[in-house]
């Protein structure tokens, strides 16, 4: 088994790793007893991340924030072709439905479709400059009170945007392509239309 360091020993790679010990209060909170899906695991970590970025990185950088999780896959295109483009917060074409002169609409999802920003965590990327002028954004206990919005529309609501303000990715491409996904080896049980996409 690879360590850590070994993984990102590549020198053409620059990360730096961060890490500390879950906020047990908010993230065991009774208040998710009955909705796991919406847990609140993993807010604080990302909270030292956004914390990390504000502090160590200028508001003029050029950049683009993407939160990536360890149970996801990940096609590189996803980062050449969409987050390294993202002048604001662009969303991936896997939820959001888009109109003909490309403005998010509305959300084509099977969970929780009225969600002010129904995307998953692996969605969407911000733009440097809009982690600086909303400097409050966090995953905080405002978002546990309002969690049935989940996590990503209560992160997202903070930035002051409409889902019209979007940039939304890979609509127009043909064939559609899934460039992130949660990593599993059972077999799908995706209810709902497939709007053009193989699901195996």
């Amino acid at each position: 088994m690879l360590a850590f360091k070994d993984l990102y020993s590549s020198d053409s790679l620059k990360f730096v790793s961060v890490h500390l010990t879950t906020e047990h209060q908010l993230e065991s909170d009774s208040i998710f007893a009955d909705y796991a899906r919406i847990s609140g695991r993993g807010w604080t970590h990302r909270n030292l991340a956004l914390r990390y970025v504000r502090e160590n990185y200028d508001r003029k950088q050029n950049g683009v924030l993407y939160f990536a999780d360890d149970d996801n896959s990940y096609d590189v295109r996803l980062f050449n072709n969409y987050i390294r483009n993202v002048r604001r917060i662009g969303v991936w074409a896997v939820a959001p439905h888009v109109s003909s002169d490309g403005k998010v609409i509305a959300w084509d999802v099977m969970f929780a479709p009225s969600r002010p920003f129904a995307t998953d965590m692996a969605g969407f990327a911000i733009n440097l400059k809009e982690l600086f002028r909303a400097r409050l954004a966090t995953f905080n206990s405002k978002c546990a009170k309002k969690y049935k919005q989940g996590p990503e529309s209560c992160f997202l609501s903070q930035f002051g945007f409409k889902k019209e303000h979007l940039e939304p990715f890979g609509h127009k491409d043909f064939p559609k392509e899934i460039l992130v996904w949660h990593t599993k080896t059972t077999k799908s049980k995706t209810r709902g239309p497939k709007r053009g996409y193989a699901i195996e």
